[in-house]
Order: structure tokens, then C-alpha cells, then sequence
């Protein structure tokens, strides 16, 4: 919605309205003027929601020139500088979040383990869910740990970068869990195993798939992914359903349902069905995925 408020107000806006940062537990507990001053942004905003509304019915069809119609632009004009005030004090709240966020302690209910990598791009809503449920927010350069359980919600998008160079994408409304993560720098021998329980996941794998290209696995409900030395991406939909692209190297799906191998070259796909049935791999849509 809070997007959606300037350009009710104006057709080609400048900006427009940020969401709000969530503040976790415990940073809540120890800023009382961040909260307040989120709840008073999120009051405000929504009085603006009603005057744009009010605004768009009020003069949605008044004649062009006429005195009602000169009346609606300085009341127009009156809202937008309002509204660009509103988008100025919520920036400068989220600003002043992040800092908070990055100058507390690590939260009790996330266990400390060894950093595996760091997230390198984030935007929208990205969390860490801690083993009681809690949900803590991730900015761009958050340490990433093994076992990470890692969400996103409706505008969330996440690229982390593992200590091994591998890269991995996480979508909007994406659910994953790094299982496990181990490896030597000296050797480039490790091990990487992830679970997409769902949304879109893209990988680019680094040195642990190259050099022992076994040790590098996606799970999914339906099957394990395999990958040697690849640039993939699989979805699953909130039915179970979905699909794997292969855009560069290659992978191999163990199926669970049939126990087959199935071997995807670049440039192939696969779709599945909840049920855990796979088509014949065919070819990438037209522009797909790259």
C-alpha cells in the first residue's frame, strides 16, 4: 500500500514511500524511541492512505479549468509535499534501524557457530529464523552460519556469497536451510548440502563443486540435485510443484519416487509435480533465466 500513496497523488513521482524496517526483539527492547517512532509512521501513513483516497474520489471527476478543479491542485499539491515529508522522516528511520540492528549483540536466540559467508545483496524482507521461530532481519554484509534457516517474504531477494565463492540467489516468498557447510581453503575439498523447502533458488557453484563436484547437493521434497561445476536455478511452488533450469555445466536429479538419474545438459529443464513425478527434460524458454 504504502508504495502505491504517490502515485495516487502524482502520475511520475520523484520517490516513493519505503516500507519500514522490523525492529527484532531485542533491539525493540533496548531503542523505545525507535519503536515509537515506527508506530507513529505507521499511524501516519495510514491517514495519508485515507486523504489520497478521499482526494481521488473527491476529484476524480471534476471539470478541467473550473474552480473545484483549481481547488483539487492545491490540495493535490498540499498531499504530494506531505507525502515526499512522510518519505524523508522514513528514511531517516530506517536508517537509524540499521544502525541499531548493526550495533547490537547477536540475539539469544540465534547460536553462535562459524561464519560460512555473508550476505552480499539483500532487499525487501530477508530473515533468519532462529531454532524458537523468532525472526531477525538481514542487511547486506549479515554473517551467514552454518545451519542458517534463511526466509524471504513477498519483495524479498538475497544473494549470499559462501566462503568457497559459491553464490547463491534466494526469490521473493523462498524458504531454505544451509544444512551443512564445510571447507578447506587450502584444498578446496568441502562440502555443501542445502534444502529448498520453497520459492526460487539459483546457485552458481565455486571451488568445492569443482573440485569434488559429488560434494555439492540441492534437496528438495521431491528429489536430490547434484551438481559439477553449474549455474542452476529451481523453484517450488506453493503446491509442491516446480522446476529446475540448467544454464550452464550440468546437474543430476536423483528422483525419489522412481530412483531414477536423471542428467540435465545446459540449456535443459525439468518440471515436477507435487507427487514427486518429472517430465522429459526439454529446452529453456526463449530468454529464460540468463
Amino acid at each position: 500500500m504504502a508504495a502505491a500513496l504517490v502515485g495516487l497523488v502524482a502520475p511520475a513521482p520523484a520517490q516513493q514511500i519505503p516500507g519500514l524496517i522490523e525492529l527484532p526483539a531485542n533491539v525493540a527492547a533496548s531503542n523505545p524511541d525507535l519503536v515509537a517512532r515506527r508506530a507513529a509512521l505507521v499511524e501516519e501513513r495510514a491517514t495519508l492512505h485515507g486523504k489520497v483516497s478521499s482526494l481521488k474520489a473527491r476529484c476524480g471527476a471534476v471539470e478541467e479549468d473550473s474552480a473545484a478543479d483549481a481547488a483539487c491542485e492545491q490540495d493535490k499539491a498540499a498531499l504530494l509535499a506531505a507525502l515526499n515529508t512522510h518519505i524523508q522522516k522514513s528514511n531517516d528511520f530506517n536508517a537509524a534501524a540499521q544502525a541499531a540492528i548493526a550495533a547490537s549483540p547477536s540475539p539469544a536466540g540465534i547460536t553462535p557457530g562459524a561464519q560460512i559467508g555473508a550476505a552480499a545483496e539483500c532487499r525487501g524482507g530477508v530473515f533468519i529464523i532462529t531454532p524458537g521461530g523468532e525472526k531477525f532481519p538481514i542487511q547486506k554484509g549479515t554473517p551467514i552460519q552454518a545451519n542458517a534457516h534463511v526466509t524471504t517474504g513477498p519483495d524479498g531477494h538475497l544473494v549470499v556469497l559462501l566462503a568457497d565463492e559459491t553464490a547463491f540467489t534466494l526469490g521473493p516468498d523462498s524458504d531454505m536451510v544451509l544444512d551443512e557447510f564445510v571447507y578447506d581453503p587450502k584444498t578446496s575439498v568441502g562440502k555443501v548440502t542445502a534444502e529448498l523447502v520453497k520459492g526460487t533458488f539459483r546457485l552458481v557453484t565455486g571451488k568445492i563443486a569443482r573440485a569434488n563436484p559429488e560434494n555439492m547437493k540441492v534437496k528438495l521434497a521431491v528429489g536430490v540435485i547434484g551438481d559439477r561445476g553449474t549455474d542452476f536455478e529451481t523453484e517450488v511452488s506453493p503446491d509442491g510443484s516446480g522446476y529446475v533450469k540448467l544454464f550452464t555445466g550440468q546437474v543430476e536429479i536423483n528422483e525419489y519416487k522412481t530412483g531414477t538419474l536423471l542428467l540435465l545438459n545446459p540449456g535443459e529443464m525439468v518440471t515436477f509435480t507435487a507427487d514427486g513425478t518429472f517430465s522429459t527434460s526439454g529446452p529453456l524458454p526463449t530468454g529464460s533465466g540468463q
